[in-house]
This record gives structure tokens, sequence and C-alpha cells, in this order.
């Protein structure tokens, strides 16, 4: 079942979400490292301050949308376009609303558009998430090249299937 997402332009109001949605999905990046709770709140908070500059300056005219379902926000998805392309350049869904169908609904609004447009879509995914990858290639993502981290994918609007 399509679950019923509503998206909305990000607003300065939703920087504590956005920083509650990368502390949640990497808290298991930091189990196990021994290191007291304030300690760990304090290098999250580096990290996605790090992070969001990162992004700003290599994609300052990126659009990022909040996703809700309901009354609630669940996720964030971030895009750059340019002339021949759309860069994903971060989706992520908040534990709890996690496998509910939230990121492919998301993503294949985001390959329609593409494919009215005929543009490349790409992105990048953590090596270790098979979960995503797999949900990418289910849309049709392929490989196009890997790093130590990262893998980076490409979806062609001339390859366009119906992705279920």
């Amino acid at each position: 079942m399509t679950p019923q997402i509503e998206l909305r332009p990000a607003e300065s109001s939703d920087e504590e979400f956005f920083y509650c949605l990368f502390a949640e999905t990497r808290a298991g990046q930091f189990a196990g490292v021994g290191l007291p709770a304030p300690k760990i709140e304090q290098l999250m908070r580096m990290q996605f301050r790090a992070r969001e500059a990162a992004y700003l300056r290599e994609y300052p005219n990126s659009e990022r949308v909040v996703i809700s379902v309901g009354a609630e926000k669940a996720a964030t998805l971030w895009c750059d376009q340019t002339d021949r392309d759309l860069r994903i350049i971060d989706i992520a869904v908040l534990p709890r609303f996690q496998g509910r169908g939230i990121a492919r609904t998301a993503m294949q609004n985001v390959l329609r558009r593409a494919a009215t447009e005929r543009k490349t879509v790409r992105l990048s995914v953590r090596s270790e998430n098979a979960r995503a990858r797999a949900l990418y290639e289910q849309l049709g993502f392929r490989v196009c090249g890997t790093g130590d981290f990262y893998v980076e994918l490409t979806w062609h609007a001339a390859d366009i299937r119906e992705a279920s």
C-alpha cells in the first residue's frame, strides 16, 4: 500500500527535526564507543553541522523538503538539479517510519519528474546500507562507481521501467 505523504519545502524551523533525523539514523554508528551520552550528542551535532555546511557549499541551489505522514514529520529529501541531472543529496526516514514505503514513494516522485524532464538521477549510498541500495536497484538505478564507503548509482530516463 502506498503511504499518503505530504511534501513541503523545508523551513528554518525544521532544523531541529533535521538534526533529530540525522542523529536517529546514525545512532548505531556510535553504539559501543564508550563515550558518555553528552559527548556523543556533541559529536553528533558537530557532524551534523559539518555535513549541512558541506552540502550547502557544494549544492548552493539545492532544494530540501520535509515529508510528513499525517501530522508527523517522518523524513526529508534533499535534491539538487542541473540542466541534465537531478542529484539526490540526502533522503532519510525516521526509524519508526521505515518500512512503510515512504522513501519508495518519494523516490518515485523524483523519478517521474526526471522522466518528464529527461534527466538522469544520481545518488550515493553508504556501502553498508544494503536495504537502501536494494530499493534503489528495484527502482532501476544502476551502479556506476564505488569507493571505500559509498556506492554511486544512476537512473536514466531512457531506461524507464515501472518499479513495483
